[in-house]
């Protein structure tokens, strides 16, 4: 597929949105408009770019420093995209964002998303999660979220997994923290019920563990 060449707003977001993305190793190809310039001058002196990234390197001391990183980024959109497995973002975005882990807020709604890797607790700043229109099935494909103590804000309508009979109980187990879910505030109630239902729940909620 074509690069994925990302936007940048002026609230600190880089947006690859409704870029055909179907590999989150594709926002590797292009970090900044400077380097797709340099691509592009490639071109014409006849080295053509890979368009296709099959492994995900360990980033150079040299990338770490380089100037080509997008600097304070705290929000990543990556929605309305075709993208199935989620495992190699963290260290993809290291290779095109200084400090991904600061990022505060991660849109990948409406792509082909399965699970959330345990990879996500990388993202240690992060608070707001958009996951609605995806293909999460099970309640363990979302486990990984569980060490995430400062996400307050999730979104999971639209996966097969809000079909689940106690799905928003089991998911304010899974993150006490939340304050908001499916853009739904979460009451003082909403937690006394789900402290009643783990109550109940208990022993197979410690067989899920």
């Amino acid at each position: 597929m074509p690069a994925a060449h990302p936007i940048l707003t002026q609230k600190q977001c880089v947006d690859y949105s409704f870029m055909e993305i179907k590999d989150v190793r594709d926002i590797m190809m292009n970090k900044s408009e400077s380097e797709t310039d340099d691509a592009n001058k490639d071109t014409k002196r006849g080295n053509q770019p890979s368009n296709s990234v099959l492994e995900v390197p360990p980033a150079s001391q040299d990338e770490e420093n380089s100037i080509h990183k997008l600097s304070n980024i705290k929000s990543l959109k990556l929605n309305s995209n075709e993208i199935k497995s989620l495992v190699p973002l963290y260290q993809c975005l290291n290779h095109v964002i200084k400090s991904p882990s600061v990022i505060q807020w991660v849109d990948l709604s409406n792509n082909i998303i399965e699970s959330v890797p345990l990879s996500f607790e990388h993202f240690d700043k992060l608070s707001i999660l958009y996951l609605h229109g995806n293909k999460i099935t099970e309640i363990k494909a979302i486990s990984g979220l569980s060490s995430m103590k400062n996400l307050t804000n999730l979104t999971l309508h639209g996966n097969p997994i809000e079909n689940h009979k106690h799905y928003r109980n089991y998911i304010l187990h899974l993150l006490p923290n939340l304050t908001k879910l499916d853009f739904s505030i979460i009451t003082k109630q909403n937690k006394e019920d789900s402290r009643t239902w783990e109550n109940v729940y208990r022993k197979k909620l410690a067989r899920k563990k």
